[in-house]
């Protein structure tokens, strides 16, 4: 499978490689069943050539739906037929969910990969969300910015931050178009448990006892040891337009810098807050380098 994926990124110019463990990492969330949710599809010869797997947040109603196929068998219907066995996997899900919310699934695909776009199309997929990622390189060394006046930095340490920090986050992003309410030990399966976890990129800024704001980082793939990604920017709404969030990234930057990092990346939901995050990114140095759409197809 990890074989299967990797081929697919190189062909589609998707970035970053799978490793086994990430793949194993992956399959061990608390969310997923893959003896239920994973299905592949073999050739004669008994090798892996496709596959699709499907998760669904009880709490929304929304699937989540991921799948590729090997390049040298595509356009035989093989990632149309895994596209409807996900599907039905996830309305005979749909008891799990409360009968008062609609069942739907989701789907994401770079703007550039017209077979999937197709594929969407002819399943009656619409286009929900659109997903801008960029980038900037960090070509010099530069001292790490002050925060505004009436905040401080803490190391982060898991055992003691953990929880108030998973807290801050659900709360920043509560209000976001497509907000997940994870339980913390999920939380903690795809932050503090993955195997590039690295507290030092963990960038925590407190108001007194509190936590006011955070940059989350990790490297970017194994296949690119010198690029990093942001996984999350978020400041609690009490203590947003100070300034805060600029900080924060511009300190991120500087400790992935410190790390021999060169290139950092980050999504942002491209519809959202009248590009006022975009704005952000771009003031700091970031530009958008690709585009990925999200598509949603309600099945109930």
């Amino acid at each position: 499978l990890v074989h299967l994926r990797n081929a697919a990124s190189v062909l589609d110019r998707d970035e970053g490689r799978d490793t086994q463990e990430e793949l194993e990492h992956e399959f061990a969330a608390p969310n997923f069943t893959p003896e239920h949710d994973c299905f592949v599809a073999v050739s004669p010869t008994k090798q892996i050539i496709g596959y699709s797997s499907m998760k669904l947040d009880a709490t929304t109603g929304r699937g989540f739906g991921q799948g590729a196929v090997h390049p040298y068998f595509r356009r035989q219907g093989i990632g149309t037929r895994l596209l409807h066995i996900a599907d039905a996997r996830l309305l005979e899900r749909a008891d799990e969910v409360s009968p008062d919310k609609l069942l739907s699934a989701l789907r994401m695909t770079l703007d550039t990969h017209e077979s999937n776009l197709a594929l969407f199309a002819a399943e009656g997929y619409t286009l929900a969300r659109s997903v801008h990622t960029l980038r900037v390189d960090l070509d010099s060394a530069t001292m790490p910015p002050l925060l505004p006046d009436g905040f401080a930095l803490r190391a982060f340490e898991p055992e003691r931050d953990a929880r108030a920090v998973y807290e801050a986050d659900r709360e920043s992003f509560r209000d976001h178009w497509g907000y997940v309410e994870w339980p913390f030990d999920l939380w903690r399966h795809y932050t503090l448990e993955r195997a590039e976890f690295d507290p030092a990129l963990w960038v925590i800024a407190y108001a007194g006892s509190e936590v006011a704001g955070m940059c989350i980082g990790f490297p970017a793939a194994a296949d690119q040891p010198h690029s990093g990604y942001i996984d999350v920017l978020a400041v609690r709404r009490q203590w947003r337009r100070q300034g805060l969030g600029t900080a924060l990234l511009q300190t991120a930057f500087h400790r992935f810098k410190g790390r021999s990092y060169h290139t950092i990346g980050l999504d942002v939901d491209a519809d959202a807050d009248e590009g006022s995050a975009l704005a952000l990114y771009e003031r700091a140095g970031m530009r958008v380098y690709r585009r990925l759409l999200i598509y949603e197809k309600r099945l109930r």
